[in-house]
């Protein structure tokens, strides 16, 4: 744009000139052929006639355009009437005293209208002499450049913005970033030599040139988009955009864009900060290419994770189906319900009952992993009896206490109630007891169970006094398929899943299970601790045997362990359930 400017001005002083040597020639000729020349200048000119006190004695119609004066207003007045208070004193008795010595003067003048509004003119006055060389009337040649002085302020005033902190200079000249600075018409006005060294130009062919000058043409739209954002909203953060440069190669930048004032607070432009962001736009571009790759990649392991888990339940499955009745036979047998065995066929008969219930178990393992993974590892909870739950395991697990006699001491404490599931609770119970008789020594073997009141939990302890674990092995004794000893594995069967399974079913009940050990051949101690619930007495509940909802005689339950031992209940056992 100041490239533009500069042709205008020259344009301007060409009239001028052109102006000053006819009127110079007018010298040479009689007054009334001097007087017609003027007249066909004052067809395009801003054309004043004053006598030689400086009395206006002719207007044509452009300077009373210009001035908003009538001629009956101008005619008879001196210019002061025109005066605005921009120019000291010394510029006018500058003027005068040019003039008045029959030199020519030129320059820029402020004037006032009669509105008040201001204007500027490029001014040449040239004194009209007689034949004796005396002055007799003084002729003012005008042309408008107001609005050329007004984008020539506006370019100052930006320019003076920037040089006029040292420091801020250096920065905007030497910043790594590409800075440039435009007007509200989007020409740039100012920019670092990083600007100018990316887009290949000098930094005489950019200045005066617009912003759309730099992007790629089928991106103009998306910049003029941003460049009425910044206009709009006074702020452009991070949009990142193409430029073009000279040789028509193209590179990404990133733009932030903010405004830039007067000293009295007019926005005249913005500051815009462009950052080369090409390394960083083609490693994103390679990501976004990866991350598809790697979306796709999880989609296919997804789909075989699903067949895998469909697979495993089948197998699971149709592998768990015979064994139940292959285990109940041979407890049929065992009891010799159906005739005496001998030794020799009890001993087989045993021999696939272990091995047939280390399969179901090791099945069941799998299954149980599958509902964790799959989320569909389901609870039925409700008030149990923990003393009760830990009974009903050690009555179950008793002949394989006897079969590797296995010393067990108990230390339980009754009456107090858990929330929980009571089948997944005797099922971790069962797996603890299980692994604790797998690494007791023969013959010598004692596992101790303890059941505790603290505050407002029960910590249930199993500790043998079998082979221990080193450091490393308990921090990963929770691991799935992790194994401390595979010896073990290989004597007694097992998948490395029974313990990760006691944790997942210990978690949601929301308590905690840790392991401890003081080192190889020291045993080991297995803790579980769980939130206890209060549960109120019968005496709560009914009054001489009679229930409080429904009036009815209630009817004795040995069997019931959700309530005090050998509590009633009757039709209306759910209504009393919830209430517990």
């Amino acid at each position: 744009m100041i490239r533009r400017y500069v042709k205008y001005e020259e344009i301007q002083n060409g009239v001028q000139k052109m102006m000053a040597n006819e009127l110079s020639s007018l010298k040479k000729l009689p007054y009334e052929q001097a007087i017609k020349i003027l007249n066909a200048l004052n067809e395009d000119s801003i054309v004043a006639i004053t006598d030689k006190n400086g009395t206006i004695t002719h207007a044509n119609k452009k300077f009373c355009e210009l001035s908003k004066y009538p001629l009956s207003e101008l005619i008879g007045k001196n210019h002061r009437i025109l005066k605005s208070g921009f120019h000291p004193p010394e510029f006018y008795h500058n003027m005068w005293n040019t003039i008045s010595q029959g030199k020519i003067w030129k320059g820029s003048v402020k004037n006032k209208a009669k509105d008040n509004s201001f204007y500027w003119v490029k001014t040449t006055i040239f004194p009209i002499m007689d034949n004796n060389r005396n002055i007799i009337e003084y002729v003012t040649i005008r042309v408008d450049i107001t609005e050329q002085i007004k984008k020539q302020e506006q370019l100052n005033k930006a320019l003076h913005f920037l040089a006029k902190s040292k420091f801020l200079t250096n920065i905007y000249e030497n910043s790594l970033g590409l800075f440039r600075t435009i007007d509200l018409d989007g020409y740039i006005i100012e920019c670092n030599q990083s600007y100018v060294d990316s887009l290949g130009y000098t930094k005489d062919e950019i200045i005066g040139q617009s912003i759309y000058d730099h992007v790629p043409e089928e991106l103009i739209p998306n910049l003029r988009k941003t460049f009425q954002k910044w206009k709009t909203t006074g702020n452009v953060t991070n949009s990142e955009i193409f430029l073009r440069r000279k040789d028509g190669t193209t590179f990404p930048v990133s733009l932030s864009a903010n405004n830039l004032y007067d000293n009295k607070g007019n926005l005249i432009g913005s500051n815009t900060i462009l950052q080369d962001i090409t390394e960083m736009y083609y490693l994103r571009k390679q990501k976004d290419e990866h991350e598809k790759m790697i979306a796709s990649q999880l989609e296919s392991l997804q789909k075989l994770s699903k067949q895998k888990d469909e697979f495993l339940a089948i197998i699971t499955h149709e592998l768990k189906t015979p064994l139940v009745p292959i285990i109940g036979y041979t407890d049929l047998l065992l009891a010799q319900k159906f005739g005496e065995l001998t030794e020799k066929q009890q001993s087989s008969l045993n021999s696939i009952r272990i091995n047939s219930k280390s399969l179901l178990r090791l099945i069941s393992d799998l299954l149980d992993l599958q509902k964790l993974e799959l989320g569909t590892f389901k609870f039925e909870k409700n008030n149990f009896i923990l003393s009760d739950l830990i009974q009903e395991c050690l009555r179950q697990i008793t002949p394989e206490f006897n079969d590797k006699n296995i010393e067990i001491i108990q230390n339980i404490e009754t009456d107090l109630y858990c929330y929980c599931d009571s089948g997944r609770i005797k099922q971790t119970i069962l797996n603890l007891l299980t692994n604790a008789i797998d690494f007791c020594p023969k013959s010598k073997g004692q596992i101790t169970i303890s059941l505790k009141h603290e505050e407002n939990t029960a910590k249930i302890i199993i500790k043998d006094n079998g082979k221990g674990m080193t450091e490393s092995e308990l921090s990963n004794v929770f691991t799935k398929f992790y194994q401390a000893d595979p010896s073990v594995t290989r004597a007694h069967g097992g998948t490395g899943l029974g313990l990760s399974i006691c944790k997942a079913i210990v978690s949601d009940h929301d308590g905690q299970i840790s392991a401890k050990s003081d080192g190889l051949q020291k045993g080991t101690e297995i803790q579980i601790i769980l939130p206890l619930v209060d549960v109120p007495k019968a005496s709560e509940f009914c009054k001489d045997k009679t229930c409080y909802v429904c009036n009815k005689e209630m009817i004795l339950d040995e069997g019931d362990v959700t309530l005090d031992a050998k509590w009633f209940h009757c039709q209306c056992w759910n209504s009393l359930q919830n209430k517990i």
